[in-house]
């Protein structure tokens, strides 16, 4: 097994979502192979979002009734 140094340590960069609901938690994104991680902030949920191009721009699509 190899071990890396912090030099060659990978790193995420994360990008806060907008909400217009303060009752939501802080949702952040960040752009992996295939898709977006995206995680709850400091309470530790993470999802993967499908999207291979990163096409997704951050904003929620329109709710259909």
């Amino acid at each position: 097994m190899k071990f890396l140094s912090r030099a060659n340590t990978p790193r995420l960069y994360w990008e806060k979502l907008k909400t217009q609901d303060r009752h939501v938690p802080d949702l952040y994104r960040s752009p992996i192979p295939g898709g977006w991680l995206i995680s709850n902030g400091l309470d530790g949920g993470l999802t993967f979002i499908p999207d291979a191009d990163h096409q997704w721009d951050g904003n929620s699509l329109p709710i259909l009734e």
